[in-house]
């Protein structure tokens, strides 16, 4: 079912669009809904059948040209699935022909997203947090 409480007004166009694009029919009917957003990128989690996606789009209103380019972090991320950097598979790209404005899906990954701090209980011990550190530098 789609969310009504979606702040993204298209969200009722991106379950087919994204049935479309993985020739996966279970995206047809999903909920969409704000992960984060603000003045950065916009950021939605897609939830159906077929799974889960994030759905990356600029913020509205204006902004210099060239920033929030979306289309740009979906190239990256496509140019990056050769190599050992670990990215998110991008499941489909438009240009601004579905919603007026440029987007992408990718596949939705299981982890924590760290902002300021690790999420409490992560990473608690010394041995710990330089392990995390050293798994961070040997994908970087």
């Amino acid at each position: 079912m789609i969310s009504t409480e979606s702040p993204w007004a298209p969200a009722r166009q991106i379950g087919p669009w994204l049935a479309a694009q993985t020739g996966a029919p279970g995206w047809a009917e999903c909920q969409v809904s704000l992960i984060s957003g603000g003045k950065s990128n916009l950021t939605f989690r897609v939830a159906s059948d077929a799974g889960e996606a994030i759905i990356r789009r600029p913020p509205a209103g204006d902004h210099a040209a060239g920033a929030h380019d979306v289309l740009r972090e979906a190239r990256v991320q496509q140019r990056l699935a050769s190599s050992a950097v670990p990215v998110p598979e991008i499941l489909g790209v438009d240009s601004g022909d579905l919603l007026g404005v440029p987007f992408y899906a990718m596949q939705s990954v299981d982890g924590h997203c760290i902002r300021e701090r690790l999420p409490a209980g992560f990473a608690t011990s010394a041995t710990d947090r330089r392990g995390l550190t050293f798994a961070m530098i040997d994908v970087f």
